[in-house]
């Protein structure tokens, strides 16, 4: 098969060594045994965080494989009564644990014009 284009390690272990490549273009590997952020990490100015991909030959259980694994802890959506939807844990969420991915898309004053009126929008710092 041809090589894959994305950047990844070639460990044969769960990556705790500091020459796991994954690891190295993170600076370091930012996550604990458990998938938390490491104490240290910086939270004001946060490095750039590479995890493991499907190109990589480590372990699937890797402790550098956490946000593709998805939310682990127990969060209820809910309707509040003046300010919209929002979203709350329904357990205690050790400090440093991956909650969940929130994605979304940049656009204009223009086209959120043009979308339907079902899309969710707000504004970004301001902007």
């Amino acid at each position: 098969s041809p090589p894959s284009p994305l950047q990844h390690c070639t460990c044969q272990d769960d990556c705790s060594s500091s020459n796991c490549l994954c690891g190295q273009l993170s600076i370091r590997c930012w996550y604990d045994k458990d998938g938390r952020l490491l104490q240290e990490f910086n939270k004001i100015e946060p490095p750039l965080i590479f995890e493991c991909n499907q190109a990589c030959t480590c372990w699937r259980n890797c402790k550098n494989r956490v946000v593709q694994s998805g939310i682990k802890v127990r969060l209820q959506l809910y309707r509040t009564a003046k300010m919209g939807w929002g979203v709350r844990a329904l357990q205690t969420i050790p400090q440093g644990t991956f909650i969940c991915e929130y994605v979304g898309e940049l656009i204009s004053d223009a086209e959120a014009d043009v979308r339907e009126d079902d899309s969710y929008l707000f504004d970004l710092d301001n902007k």
